[in-house]
């Protein structure tokens, strides 16, 4: 089985939109996707939509408390998006899954339907966090995969920020981070903090297994260039010397009260050559960082 990739008319219709941004939230009537609502709130401009989407299995969900029913989830999004969001900026979209289909696959279709530009959703559903915190959800684990688009992963015990947001952009020599950088300079804001990391051992390994030729100073420089151009509080390079990547970054993240991880990764074809991860590094990252994390992908 091979990922479908994104045709080139998808791309430019993508591309034609992002003068509007469409944020895309995944919401299920748990406290944690109001936690996903409330970043859209924090990270929406002037001109940028919310789209709360909610998608429920009607022969499976007769049984669940009334606040996780589809009629009660449409009436408390829509007070909640009437009362902070301009008319006009704002769709709460409601919809039963196609018959044998997951709500999670049908999910990622609406998100990839209309044209989203920042997916939004939390580590786990309205069951709760697994056992194992390291775990993710059904949904979080299956659209990181399969979306066209930027993915924000909320935390349950990370609050969401509002006026002020620090965010840590991991940093290798890969198209990936480029990208990774070109996206982040469309979400922050002026009053945001940028920290650039990148990490190496004594070998010089790198923060994904994306071949590097660049030295770790020389990246520092870049990337110190790079962001001269954000237009945000502060922003600085650092260098990590670590050997277990991700725990650098997340060790990092924990001491400097980052907000938001963010990540470049390849495509996140699941299926490619049997894969079962995006990256072994940002894998890790995604499931053991107390920080939210920003994935961004270069579509094949």
């Amino acid at each position: 089985s091979t990922r479908r990739t994104m045709s080139e008319e998808e791309k430019n219709e993508q591309q034609q939109q992002q003068q509007q941004r469409s944020i895309m939230v995944a919401i299920d009537g748990s406290s944690l996707s109001h936690k996903c609502f409330d970043m859209a709130l924090s990270l929406r401009q002037k001109e940028d939509k919310v789209v709360v989407g909610h998608v429920f299995d009607q022969s499976k969900k007769s049984y669940l408390p009334p606040k996780y029913n589809w009629n009660n989830i449409k009436e408390t999004y829509e007070t909640h998006c009437v009362s902070s969001i301009p008319k006009g900026k704002y769709e709460v979209f409601i919809t039963e899954a196609e018959k044998g289909e997951k709500p999670r696959v049908s999910v990622v279709k609406m998100t990839n339907k209309l044209k989203s530009s920042l997916f939004i959703v939390g580590t786990h559903g309205r069951k709760g966090p697994k056992t194992d915190a390291t775990i993710l959800g059904s949904t979080v684990d299956y659209s990181l995969r399969r979306v066209f688009c930027p993915v924000i992963v909320i935390k349950e015990k990370k609050e969401i920020f509002d006026e002020t947001a620090t965010w840590l952009l991991c940093v290798d020599g890969s198209k990936n981070t480029e990208n990774a950088f070109d996206v982040l300079s469309k979400w922050v804001r002026p009053a945001d903090t940028v920290i650039g990391v990148h990490v190496f051992n004594q070998r010089g390994s790198v923060v994904t297994a994306t071949a590097n030729t660049k030295s770790p100073s020389t990246l520092k420089k870049e990337y110190e260039e790079k962001f001269k151009t954000l237009k945000v509080k502060s922003a600085r390079m650092e260098l990590l010397n670590g050997r277990n990547l991700a725990q650098a970054i997340c060790d990092y993240a924990d001491d400097n009260e980052v907000d938001v991880v963010v990540l470049g990764v390849d495509g996140m074809a699941e299926f490619k050559e049997g894969k079962k991860m995006f990256g072994s590094i940002s894998d890790a990252v995604v499931r053991k960082s107390r920080s939210h994390v920003m994935l961004t992908q270069l579509l094949d």
